[in-house]
């Protein structure tokens, strides 16, 4: 299984390799440095590549790390036109996907969007060994900025205002005219179970709302067609 993310950075090469390497540290991918384990290391992440990738991989290859609680190995490859790539590579999902969302949902959070914003994740993949087809696409989004547009999303949030609105009306109209009547006896019982409920809707959404405003990593089965396919500017460093 691995991960791929293909990231737009605005850092110059030294900067953002450096910054990489500080958030790959803080999430324990610690960078391998002794012969014997950049050759498992390496012969983990060349698996499956053509000889022309592997080249291009090698000639593009700036750092390499392994997680040495759950086994992942990590590499950061430097492309043109201010771009880099994360490979991460398990042999399991269960221990790929924690550890590599750990150590993007921190590198996005300090540098991405309402951070430094000098980093924009293009795409981001997870693959099966020997697959050039992801399944999982992950995006680096902050929600919907605006409640309103959050709460009328939902088809269901029409029938909750208009609950609110004839609660509350009822319950308005009913306090200033005589409710001795059974008519107005009717509308006051009717009116607040009414204003209880749609106002409790509301603030469940509400609640929803503030949660999913906070940018943060999300995975989709679907992939997002409205960014630039990052296929098309590098097909070979992004095809493993």
């Amino acid at each position: 299984m691995r991960i791929l993310a293909l990231i737009r950075t605005d850092f110059d090469e030294v900067t953002a390799l450096g910054q990489l390497r500080q958030i790959f540290a803080e999430n324990s991918f610690l960078p391998v440095d002794d012969p014997n384990e950049t050759k498992g290391v390496l012969d983990s992440l060349l698996t499956d590549m053509s000889a022309d990738d592997r080249h291009r991989f090698l000639r593009t290859l700036r750092h390499l790390a392994q997680e040495p609680n759950g086994g992942t190995v990590a590499s950061i490859s430097l492309l043109p036109e201010g771009h880099v790539l994360l490979r991460l590579r398990n042999s399991t999902l269960q221990k790929l996907v924690p550890g590599g969302h750990r150590l993007l949902e921190t590198l996005m959070k300090e540098h991405g969007p309402k951070g430094s914003d000098e980093l924009d994740l293009r795409r981001c993949e997870v693959r099966e060994r020997g697959n050039r087809e992801a399944f999982l696409y992950g995006y680096w989004r902050g929600g919907e900025a605006s409640f309103a547009r959050f709460l009328f999303a939902q088809r269901r949030a029409y029938f909750i205002v208009l609950l609110f609105s004839l609660g509350l009306m009822l319950e308005i109209l009913f306090s200033f005219v005589d409710s001795t009547t059974s008519g107005g006896q009717l509308g006051l019982r009717l009116g607040a179970p009414m204003l209880v409920s749609s106002l409790v809707l509301i603030l469940e959404r509400l609640a929803q709302w503030r949660d999913q405003r906070t940018p943060r990593l999300r995975w989709s089965t679907f992939p997002n067609h409205d960014q630039n396919d990052p296929f098309e500017l590098f097909p070979g460093d992004f095809s493993r």
